[in-house]
Parts: structure tokens; sequence; C-alpha cells
């Protein structure tokens, strides 16, 4: 989106922070930020100045950071809090079935896991670049159970764009796609198993050497119940099914993002909810010279398809091009889809 020059140039504005700064950000919605508190809270009071203001019956909103959904969730039951936009992955389905105040929604994303194919990072391994190795980490993950587990709304990801997004000819883009081979249960752990014995021979490793390799890496996630529970399912879905155990890290979430950006990771929890209806919106995240593509993923058919997508005048051409870019994206997987946001709100 735009964004005012003098405000993102201004001193205290860099790398972002003119969006943290009530003196330096502009704000045209219905609040204005008043107050930002780095791991503590934000203020948005009314804008007086707002095309419909005599419909903002809210005078001010205040945001609390709060990592832990438990005590969030304490916050909420005591009082405190009006609105939660997550609780305890226990309470979720004790709270769709009983409290009228618990609301669930579908949200246009995807939550999903990146490969560091960066060469110039730190932390690179090669053996990431080896795609029969990210095709059994990919095949070896029970989708299913994990979202059964969240109960939540969430729908198990075999692709990266998401349902609900329609294409030239009206016709729904992820069900057009298909599933690229991905299966959303256990029907793909025997071609795991395989696929990783012969990613171990590329290599030039044994199984039990690519097992220790493994072994040794980490799957890194921002701190939240919710990406703990995944990450521990996903860690023992490889255990269980390719006989190696991830560790696993969280950080705080300023720091997380530093950590992705800065390629300091073996094996990342990435997520994306577009802002508006269109594959390109989740696509465009992975082409070279896209500031979000932490991976680093880098394929000159896929930029190629987007750059096509993008300045085609064919609505029939466009999709294509897009159908054209997601399966390249399938076919190389820099990342492994997990499942399909959800978006839950327990509000007083």
């Amino acid at each position: 989106m735009p964004t005012k020059q003098s405000a993102v140039e201004a001193e205290g504005g860099e790398t972002g922070l003119w969006a943290k700064n009530p003196d330096l950000v502009v704000c045209n919605g219905p609040f204005i930020l008043t107050s930002y508190s780095s791991g503590n809270g934000l203020t948005l009071e009314k804008n007086e100045n707002y095309w419909n203001a005599g419909e903002v019956y809210l005078s001010q909103i205040n945001g609390k950071f709060i990592e832990i959904a438990s005590t969030a969730y304490v916050g909420y039951n005591s009082g405190d809090l009006d609105v939660l936009p997550s609780v305890p992955t226990a309470m979720t389905a004790d709270l769709i079935a009983l409290d009228p105040n618990f609301h669930v929604f579908a949200l246009p994303g995807t939550y999903y896991y990146m490969f560091n194919l960066d060469p110039t990072s730190t932390n690179y391994d090669p053996i990431f670049a080896n795609l029969k190795l990210r095709t059994a980490l990919t095949y070896a993950i029970n989708r299913t159970a994990i979202t059964e587990t969240l109960a939540a709304g969430q729908i198990p990801a075999t692709a990266f764009v998401p349902p609900g997004f329609l294409d030239a000819d009206g016709n729904d883009f992820k069900a057009t796609a298909g599933d690229y081979g991905i299966a959303t249960a256990d029907e793909n752990f025997t071609q795991a198993v395989a696929l990783f014995a012969d990613a171990a021979e590329e290599l030039d490793m044994t199984v039990t050497e690519l097992q220790d390799a493994l072994s040794e890496k980490t799957l890194l996630y921002n701190t939240s119940e919710g990406h703990a529970l995944v990450a521990q399912m996903v860690v023992e879905s490889w255990n269980t099914v390719l006989g190696f155990s991830m560790q696993l890290n969280n950080e705080e979430w300023a720091v997380f993002q530093n950590t992705r950006t800065d390629g300091h990771y073996d094996v990342a929890r990435g997520g994306w909810i577009t802002d508006y209806m269109d594959p390109m919106g989740l696509l465009s995240l992975f082409t070279t010279t896209s500031g979000l593509n932490d991976g680093k993923y880098s394929s000159t058919a896929f930029d190629t398809y987007i750059a096509d997508a993008n300045s085609a005048t064919d609505l029939a051409d466009r999709f294509q091009n897009l159908y054209d870019a997601q399966a390249q994206l399938m076919e190389d997987l820099p990342i492994i889809p997990v499942y399909y946001y959800a978006d839950t709100w327990l509000i007083q």
C-alpha cells in the first residue's frame, strides 16, 4: 500500500518503525494510533476526520500484546480483556460447542513451514536443496491429525492458495488446481520413506547419516501455544515416519522475524493471509525479489509466470499463469503447506 514518504524517511521511521510511532504514522481509517509500547500494547482512538465517523461507536481501543493464549484467556474471564483473537487450543472444542460468544470464520491464508534455501546464509545446509528430501518431509505429515487437534475450523493444506478464490471462469482456484499429490492424512507415508532413502543416496549419505544430520537441525517458530503444538506434531510425525527428531526452538515475535529475515534458521514457521481476494496476493510472496521471501526460493520459471500474470490483459491468460506459477511452486516445494487458516474470536 502507498505510504507517506516523509514519514518513512523521517528519523525514527527506519525499517518500518514509522508504523509504530504516533507522530509519524498516517491513519485514514476509523481509528488513529496514539500510543505504542513494544511488547506491551497500543492505544487507538477514534478518528474524527474519518469519512463515516458518525457510525464509529467506540471512542478508544486498548490493545494488549499477550503471547501466551492461556494468560489472555484468564484476563478475558476476569473481565480485564473484552476480545480475544485466539484461545488456548485445548479450550477450542468446548468453546465452539458451549459459548455463543466464540466465533469461527474462514480466512484466505495458509500456515506453512519454509526451508532455508539461501546459500549465502550462515545457517545454510545444502541437504535442504535436495528436492526429494523436501518432498519426503512434506509427505511425512498428517495434516488431518493437526487440524483435528487444533479443532478451530482449519483445513488441511495441499497447496498454497486456499479455497475461496475464483478464477476467470468462476471456478474455485484450489479445487481446479488440485492437491499436487499431497495427502491430508497418512496416505503419503510409504512414499515419504522411499523418497527419504533416495535423498540420502543423492546426498551421498546413508539413511542413518541423513537422520543424524536432520536430528541436529532446528525447526523455529514464534512463541505461541498453538505454534508449539503444531511444531511438536510435525516433529513427532517426522520421527515416526522418517526416523529422526528435529530440535525445536521458539522466539518472541520481533526476534523471530529478524531471525527469519536474516536467514539464521534451518526450517521456520511461516504464515500468510492475503488482504485481497486474488491468488496473486499469496503467490507473489515467492518471487526472487520479494522482500517476504525469507526462504530465498528462486525460480526463473516461477518469476516468469508471475510477471506474465501481472502483465496479462486477458483474464483467462492471467489465471493460467497463476495456475502455472502455483504448479511450479508445488513442484519445487520450497515450503511445506500445513493448513488453511480459520479465524477465531471470543468477544464479551
